[in-house]
């Protein structure tokens, strides 16, 4: 599962619980406690045994042979400006590797606004991409 919103959260939920995935992990750019899903989501997904990778961008999909075998991630550090402004920056550690046959995206996004915080946008996107061999 890529994404640490509310949607997100119930996602990780729903496939390890109503469909029966067996390996479910949440992986999140951000730190724990920056994740816009509520307080209690996350520590439901974490009771369930699903755990949330922190500080982790997606990188590739891997495929051998037509097949969604993984993806890889470069593992970041948050720096923050004199403005507060928030900065991934990578570590300098090897990319990490996750096994996978399916990826659920849950990601938020929001439209950037001119003057007032009346006009700003957000959606939410979930999808899923699944190998085209299974």
């Amino acid at each position: 599962m890529l994404g640490g919103g509310n949607t997100a959260m119930d996602c990780c939920r729903s496939a390890r619980a109503g469909l029966g995935g067996a390996d479910v992990k949440v992986i999140v750019r951000s730190g724990f406690e920056e994740m816009k899903a509520s307080p209690w989501e996350k520590e439901d997904a974490m009771h369930e045994g699903i755990p949330i990778i922190n500080y982790h961008v997606p990188k590739a999909f891997i495929h051998e042979g037509g097949r969604l075998v993984g993806m890889t991630f470069d593992i970041v550090r948050a720096e923050y400006d004199a403005e507060g402004h928030r900065k991934l920056v990578p570590t300098g550690e090897p990319e990490a590797f996750f096994e996978c046959d399916e990826v659920l995206v849950a990601v938020g996004q929001r439209t950037p606004s001119r003057g007032s915080s009346a006009r700003r946008a957000s959606r939410s996107t979930a999808g899923a991409c699944r190998s085209s061999t299974r």
